[in-house]
Formats: C-alpha cells, structure tokens, sequence
C-alpha cells in the first residue's frame, strides 16, 4: 500500500474643591469598570488551537457615606461636603431667604440622587456577592462530588447536571459524535467532530502543548456534499510519513444516506478539502451508523430497495494507487456478518503492530455484543489478544439495547514493545445500558477472557437520554514500511489519549479519561 492519505489524488478547493478636610469633599461615585479582554488567534491550519483569553470583570464601587446628620430647627440638612461636623457652612448658610428656597430644592434634589445612587450600588454590590457565593458552593459541591481517581478534575464543572441556561449554539443534543487523534513525539492531538441544531458539522480541537479546548469551533458550511439531517459520524487519522503528519478524516452521510468524506491537514486550510471516498459513493441504510480506524469505515448496507437496512455490514477500506493488489482506490465489500438493524459499531485495532489488523464490533440481533477481524478474511483472529477469549461466551449473560452506541478503544498492552511480543492490546467496550447508565466490558489479561461489565458513575454519571458516546485510539499504521513512519506504526500502552466524549447536563460535551483502572472525569468541552 503506497499511500495512507488521499488528498493528492482529489484536491477541493469638574470644580475641584480646596482647603477643606479630606472627608469634606465630595465623594466620587464611580462606574462599574469591566476589563473584557478577548484574544483570539486565527487558526489557518485547522491543526492547531484557537485562544481565547478568559473574559473578566472587575466591578469595584466606592462606598458611600451614609451619615447625612441630623436636620436642625430651620430644616437644613447637613450632608458631606455642604457643612456638618469640623466642615464649613458652604455660601448656603448665609444667602437671602429666596436663595435659601432655592437652596433646599436643589439640596433635596442633591439628596434624591444620592439616595437613588446608593441604591444601585448596593444593588449591583448584593448581586455580585451572589453570584459569587454561588460559583463558590457550584464549585465546592461538584469538588466533592467522585471518589479518589474518579473524581472531577479541579475546577471544572462535569459533574453538574444543571440545564444550560441557554440552548446550545453549536452541538444538537443527540448528535452524533466522531473523536481521532495522533501524536507527533511527546505531544499529541485530538479532534472532535459533532453537528449542531442547524445541522452544520463542526469540529473542536485539543494540542496537548496548548492550554485547553479551542473555545470557539471550526464551521464546516463549504463542503462539498451537505451533512444529512442528524447525520452519523466517524472519524479517523493517517500516519503517512514524518513529514505528513496526522491526516484527519472526517466521514458522515450527506441527504441521500451516501458515505462523504472530508481531509483535514496541518498545510490545509481549516475548514479541510474534498476526499477522494466522494468519487466512489457508497450508499448506506438510512440511519446506518458509522465507525472508523484508518484506512477502514464500517457501515450498515442499504437493503435492495433503499429502504431501512438488513443488519449487514459493509467494510470500506482505502488501498491507494496500489493497483499491485489489484484494488480500487477505494473498496467497498461485504463483511460477511449481520448485526442488529440500527446496531451500534466501532473500530479498533486488535493488534498493536496494526497493519492488516482490523477489528470491529456490533450488536447481533440476540442483543449480545459479538466482535470480528475484518482484515483477516480467512477467519479467526490469528493470534491476537482476541484468540484469549470469546466476547459472547465469556459474557452470556449480557445484552444490551438495540439503540445504544458500541464504542470502543485499544491500548498497548505493555507500555514497552519489547515486553509485548505478541503485539497484544487491551480491548475496552462501552455501551449504554438500562436507566441510560453508561458500562464497559473489557480484556486485559490472556487467561480470564473478557470482563464486566461494570459502572463508573462519578465519571458518566448523569449522561443524557440517547447520548452518543465517540472513544479515541490514537493513530497508528505500519503499511507502507519504508515510508518513514516507523515512530507510528504502533499502538501505544500510554493512557494518556485513552478518553471518551459523551453529552451530559442538557447537551453539553463532556470528556472522561481512562487511567488503567479508573475513569476520571475531565469536566465539559467548552462548546456552547
């Protein structure tokens, strides 16, 4: 195979007062002072992150003197700056008896606006100690809310299952989510692609060496083919060479159920280019999802009228210009195996050295979860971690409902390649189970087979009805051999990138990482 990435074939396009005590003189009564400051820095790569500095607002006010002092028997008052204690009378005191008439409307008139003055700043001052007071117990309440490595990350909110107090602008609530991510040394990458309420695809990215999500997403409004109403998503990266990093793709269904693909790139813009998948279009069942791990999708095959699918899948899997094999640019073909109508799936490598090793899984229609080895289509799992078990009859008990998403992920395992020589992966299963509680199943031993299924709720607790839930495995491939690419052929045992991203609280993204043992909730991606 002589190429992982397929954009070279298909390329897209005042008075001042004096000599009075220091407490005499007029008080100032200032403005609420906001220092916003908003800091963005474009990104034209569509690789690396947006920043926005956090707003901030300072709102200070002086405080106001409230001793006017009493009224004597001719009715004036004494207030600061106009007489009183240790101040001199101001000309007031002496003028004629019309001036004095005068004097006290403009004095009650002074009066008036002073009282409606520390009105407003007591005003302003009780809501801000509020709003305060309530971040404060927001923040101790979600602190204390997991258990030991479970817990929220400090300072994020995941844990709140409050409404937003607005409708989100930029991810629908049961959208579709797609996750791919690659690391390029010690640093490494992730990208999140999700729809919104207006049916526009967008994407969120994540540098490790850059602090935080990107604040403000990437809209896709100029692709070639328009996203389906409440589209299925999948998402995947190509390791070509060291010197094309981290080719990020992006595969949804447009309005006629056909399969579309976009290319995202660090020397592309940020809205990516056309995939070469468009000129070989592949119509899927309505409502089929989609999974991923390059250079293969998994879909659901559109029955012989169009209508609503038979349960069987289809692989579809990217050969290049490696007409050697005798192979299309893209292929389409049967994969010899029927899950539910509708079945969640996903992707993974089943092997740690991953080329030509390509697992899937997908809910059979007894409600079990039942795993293959596409890319081996002699049958079996020849030798891999999967050799060590049998999903279904390891776990017979188990079914699960016919809407819940199957994710998964794969994770070296052993940290060192050389303790690893059978090239064994660790194998971690998610799907949402009854009462909407998210589960997983697992393998990481070669004597006890697959295990589980177990909860985590201080990290998925409160996920929303009919979430989606994407799962990343970072990118790896070892096909092209003496193509440079040797530093990623190879599914890493760091845990690093082992998270999942699923809707909570109303819609809002969050993401959890996997340590090993424990999930550990990381708060809500900032998409409004």
């Amino acid at each position: 195979m002589s190429h992982s990435y397929d954009y070279h074939h298909k390329a897209a396009r005042p008075t001042t007062a004096t000599d009075l005590p220091q407490h005499c003189h007029q008080q100032e009564q200032p403005d609420l002072e906001v220092d916003t400051r908003d800091v963005y820095a474009d990104d034209t790569t569509g690789l690396h992150r947006d920043v926005y500095a956090e707003d901030t607002t300072k709102q200070t006010a002086a405080p106001i003197a409230a001793d006017y002092g009493d009224k004597n028997e001719n009715g004036r008052g004494l207030h600061p700056g106009a007489g009183g204690a240790n101040c001199p009378a101001t000309a007031e005191s002496t003028a004629t008896p019309g001036q004095k008439s005068r004097g006290r409307r403009r004095l009650w008139v002074i009066l008036g606006v002073i009282s409606a003055i520390v009105i407003i700043v007591a005003a302003v001052l009780g809501g801000v100690l509020g709003s305060r007071a309530a971040n404060t117990s927001d923040t101790e309440s979600n602190a204390s809310s997991g258990d030991g490595e479970g817990d929220t990350a400090a300072g994020n909110s995941g844990n709140d299952t409050a409404l937003p107090s607005a409708p989100l602008k930029y991810v629908r609530p049961g959208s579709s989510l797609a996750v791919t991510g690659w690391r390029e040394g010690t640093a490494y990458h992730i990208r999140l692609f999700y729809q919104g309420p207006d049916q526009l695809l967008r994407y969120s990215n994540y540098t490790s060496t850059e602090p935080g999500w990107t604040k403000q997403p990437t809209l896709l409004d100029q692709l070639e083919y328009k996203a389906g109403v409440n589209t299925s998503l999948a998402a995947a990266t190509s390791m070509e060479s060291k010197e094309i990093m981290g080719e990020d793709k992006l595969i949804y269904l447009d309005d006629t159920n056909t399969m579309r693909l976009q290319l995202f790139r660090n020397d592309l813009r940020a809205a990516g280019a056309r995939g070469a998948l468009n000129d070989y279009p592949e119509r899927v069942a309505p409502g089929s999802r989609l999974a991923a791990y390059w250079p293969s999708i998994l879909s659901e095959a559109a029955g012989q009228t169009g209508g609503t699918g038979s349960g069987k899948l289809r692989w579809t899997r990217y050969w290049g210009g490696n007409n050697k094999a005798n192979h299309d640019f893209w292929e389409h073909v049967d994969a010899n195996v029927t899950a539910s109508p509708g079945s969640g799936l996903a992707v993974v490598p089943a092997s740690s050295r991953y080329a030509n090793s390509g697992g899937f899984l997908f809910r059979r229609g007894d409600g079990k979860v039942f795993n293959s080895l596409a890319d081996h289509y002699d049958g079996g799992f020849n030798g891999t971690a999967w050799d060590k078990g049998d999903l279904a009859k390891d776990l017979n008990g188990l079914t699960i409902p016919a809407t819940s998403p199957v994710v998964a992920f794969t994770v070296a395992r052993s940290a060192d390649p050389k303790n690893n020589p059978a090239d064994f992966v660790n194998t971690y299963i998610l799907y949402v189970g009854g009462q909407g509680a998210v589960n997983m199943v697992w393998q990481d031993d070669e004597k006890s087979g697959w295990k589980g299924s177990v909860q985590y709720p201080a990290a998925f607790g409160g996920a929303d009805p009919g979430t989606d839930i994407a799962c990343l495995t970072p990118a790896a491939w070892g096909g092209g051999g003496n193509n440079g690419a040797s530093d990623v052929s190879q599914i890493s045992g760091a845990h690093d990138m082992c998270r999942c991203y699923f809707q909570a609280g109303g819609g809002r993204v969050r993401e959890v990482q996997f340590s090993g043992s424990n999930w550990k909730n990381l708060g809500y991606l900032p998409i409004d």
